[in-house]
């Protein structure tokens, strides 16, 4: 027969010592906390940890994170690789339009927003952790919400990247997370009713992987957009666009 209050002494015990684990767990959480956040202060300040993408995670995020680091160690990488090719980023979103008033109905509209450049050195920017990191591509085309492709006279950042409304790209995030299809077969405006779609954010490096993306998606105009950003970037890719004029 067992002995129920002996049980009960050594349960006593054990809840004790795992409050005390508790207790300690939380003290060092907190400790390597202060400690995370006077790194950050010197990183920012221009200290180095003797690595840049260590340096860079944690100016911007405040944490350790491999699974982040290796995000941009991935994109750093991939820029190395593909010097004087494009490098695209591709947005898309929905908000709501409409009006409940008068019998009215919300709905959503597909925001798409693409950016592309060109590879100009070998290593991504990151100067700027706050404002995430660069493209050294000096400038960049961007077609945002359907309107007329426009050139922007600096690096192709992060912040360049509109992901809603009021957010920006968030690569060591974001690209963590599967890539979704967009249902919708086109690159313009579009209203529908029914659910919010997911956002979606996708970055591809090199002439390649960019090719390869527009010939894939096959959105409706979507080859003459991209035509029209490799002209005014002066790298039209003549053979790629006569290839696929089935698809403009």
């Amino acid at each position: 027969m067992r002995n129920t209050q002996e049980d009960l002494k050594k349960i006593a015990v054990l809840q004790k010592q795992v409050e005390e684990h508790k207790e300690k767990a939380g003290k060092d959480e907190e400790e390597a906390h202060k400690l995370l956040l006077a790194i950050q202060v010197l990183v920012k300040a221009g200290e180095t940890t003797g690595d840049k993408i260590k340096d860079f995670v944690l100016a911007r995020y405040g944490f350790l994170n491999d699974k982040v680091e290796c995000v941009y160690r991935d994109i750093e990488k991939r820029v190395s690789e593909h010097v004087g090719e494009f490098v695209f980023v591709f947005s898309a979103s929905d908000k709501h339009e409409g009006c409940t008033g008068f019998g009215g109905k919300l709905y959503y509209v597909r925001q798409n927003n693409l950016y592309l450049g060109i590879l100009k050195k070998d290593s991504l920017v990151l100067n700027k952790p706050d404002n995430g990191c660069s493209f050294p591509t000096e400038n960049f085309v961007c077609f945002e919400d359907s309107r007329k492709c426009k050139t922007i006279d600096k690096n192709l950042s992060e912040d360049s990247v509109k992901c809603g409304i009021w957010s920006k790209a968030n690569f060591g995030l974001r690209l963590q997370e599967t890539e979704s299809p967009v249902n919708f077969k086109t690159i313009f405006r579009i209203a529908h009713r029914g659910k919010e779609e997911p956002s979606e954010l996708v970055l591809k490096i090199g002439d390649e992987e960019v090719d390869g993306w527009f010939t894939e998606k096959n959105f409706i105009g979507l080859i003459s957009v991209y035509e029209k950003m490799a002209l005014k970037l002066g790298r039209p890719n003549e053979k790629f666009f006569k290839k696929h004029t089935h698809l403009r």
